[in-house]
């Protein structure tokens, strides 16, 4: 397997591993299911893209990998984003903005 194969590879391991956790705070209760769920997908988004930047630095192009998950989950981003959006709202006011 190339180099660019096993990146790929992990990159992909990586992305599935990183779905789980959750963090103390959503786990705390004053989440509901909703919103830990878009906590997750915006998780999922952020970790895949420090992934990428990480594998562009060391010489591994997944960007175009990256860019067809952004692409293809357009849509569920943008509504995890509103979601988080709405909640940091309602606990902070409009200083969340």
């Amino acid at each position: 397997m190339s180099g660019q194969k096993k990146m790929r590879a992990a990159f992909v391991a990586g992305a599935m591993m990183i779905c789980v956790p959750v963090t103390a705070q959503a786990q705390a209760g004053c989440w509901n299911q909703t919103q830990v769920a878009a906590a997750k997908v915006r998780d999922l988004q952020s970790r895949l893209m420090v992934a990428t930047l990480r594998c562009s630095a060391m010489g591994v192009d997944v960007a175009s990998a990256y860019n067809r998950f952004l692409a293809a989950n357009r849509e569920t981003i943008r509504g995890a984003n509103a979601v988080l959006m709405s909640q940091f709202q309602t606990l902070g006011g409009r200083q969340a903005r």
